[in-house]
């Protein structure tokens, strides 16, 4: 019986206990029960934060006035005064007239004056042209017009000499081959025409000689090997010598 009482009121103390746990309390919501029973009290639910206006309806922000630029000091004034220009007196005499005495332009000028002045050029003499049908006088010369012309720049084989107008057994003297062939170069067209240099030593009357077609016959025969270059004269045909020499033609085939 003792028993019974005890385990009655520990049961109710624990009734207690529930009821007073399950008491709603004040500011604490109550989730209801479809069945009508009381839930536990829902947790504390903090306020909403309040809502974020957008960007695009915010006002554009206005930037600050910039500052005036400062004004720059004034440049400093600087006066410059002109420079005093010294002239310089002129007292050279205007030069005297030139007048001519006994033809000579020079004569009542002083005597500096007259040193600075060149002397004239000395008058060239115009070169001497001959032209008309020729023919072979010598190895070296030709016969134009009735007139003996020597060939310039050129001079003849020696005696010993001894060519062939073409590479064979029997060659001739230098002096009859180079005949033969001034003769055959003017049989088609014996027209030249002939230049007298002037200047030369002694007066001579030679003549640079060209056929009909342009080529210069003192150059033909020294190429050819037939006669040889003349330095004294001229250097015009020096180097037509040495290629004759170097392939031995005419009357280096022989020396």
């Amino acid at each position: 019986m003792r028993r019974s009482l005890v385990i009655a009121a520990g049961f109710a103390l624990c009734l207690g206990l529930a009821a007073l746990l399950l008491s709603p309390r004040p500011g604490v919501p109550v989730a209801a029960n479809p069945a009508g029973a009381v839930a536990a009290p829902l947790a504390a639910v903090p306020p909403a934060a309040p809502a974020v206006r957008p960007i695009a309806d915010a006002a554009p922000a206005t930037p600050p006035a910039a500052a005036p630029p400062a004004a720059a000091p004034d440049l400093p004034t600087i006066e410059v005064k002109p420079r005093p220009v010294h002239t310089v007196p002129d007292d050279t005499p205007p030069p005297r007239p030139v007048t001519l005495q006994d033809g000579d332009p020079l004569a009542g000028m002083p005597q500096a004056v007259a040193r600075s002045v060149p002397p004239p050029a000395p008058r060239q003499t115009p070169a001497i042209v001959i032209v008309g049908a020729a023919h072979a006088d010598n190895s070296v010369s030709l016969t134009v017009r009735g007139r003996i012309v020597p060939l310039f720049g050129v001079r003849a084989p020696k005696r010993g000499d001894r060519c062939a107008a073409v590479p064979g057994p029997s060659p001739r003297a230098c002096a009859e081959v180079a005949r033969d062939a001034l003769a055959t170069r003017l049989h088609a067209d014996a027209n030249v025409s002939c230049r007298v240099p002037p200047g030369q030593r002694g007066g001579g009357g030679a003549a640079v000689c060209l056929d009909s077609t342009g080529v210069d016959l003192a150059g033909f025969l020294v190429g050819a090997g037939f006669v040889l270059a003349d330095p004294a004269q001229s250097y015009d045909y020096v180097g037509a010598e040495t290629i004759a020499r170097s392939f031995r033609r005419g009357l280096w085939r022989y020396r």
